[in-house]
């Protein structure tokens, strides 16, 4: 698990798997977020890639993983979350996909894309990755801004618009 202080006057955020207790308190982060899905198919998503265990889960070196990380701040409020997907890449190696961004207009969502995008550099590098390719749906375009300006969009960090 990993805490990041936004600023002083910020709360500390911090990055931990979702579980399967917590998939509908997420709904309503991803439903807000994004295009218009259903309980039972952010349910069907969002069980096919958490783990019954995948808090302390053990990253097996070149096996393929999957999971959601959730951004919390305190008093375990979900103020975001990204899906993941680790895989084999031909030409880098190991690739950290990421997709299914959510990060509500109500929140402070500059910080928390902010957070998220620091992130994303410390699980690729637990992970062993060597790319990173990031899917964002038109609806969080305004995201592009906070990628492209912490590295993303190079050759080893693709940022890829739906």
């Amino acid at each position: 698990m990993t805490k990041l202080s936004i600023a002083k006057d910020r709360p500390l955020y911090k990055f931990i798997p979702l579980s399967r207790e917590r998939i509908d308190m997420a709904y309503a982060l991803v439903r807000e977020s994004s295009s218009p899905i259903s309980l039972n198919q952010w349910r069907a998503y969002a069980q096919s890639l958490v783990s019954d265990a995948n808090s302390d889960a053990t990253h097996v070196e070149g096996a393929e993983q999957s999971g959601i990380i959730v951004t919390e701040a305190p008093a375990d409020y979900i103020r975001g979350l990204v899906a993941y997907h680790v895989c084999a890449d031909l030409m880098v190696g190991r690739r950290l996909n990421l997709d299914c961004i959510a990060v509500p207009d109500a929140f402070d969502r500059r910080a928390i894309a902010n957070a998220l995008s620091a992130e994303f550099d410390r699980f690729a590098k637990e992970m062993k990755c060597q790319a990173i390719v990031i899917t964002v749906e038109k609806y969080h375009a305004w995201l592009s801004p906070y990628f492209l300006g912490n590295g993303y969009g190079n050759a080893e960090i693709q940022v890829r618009f739906l």
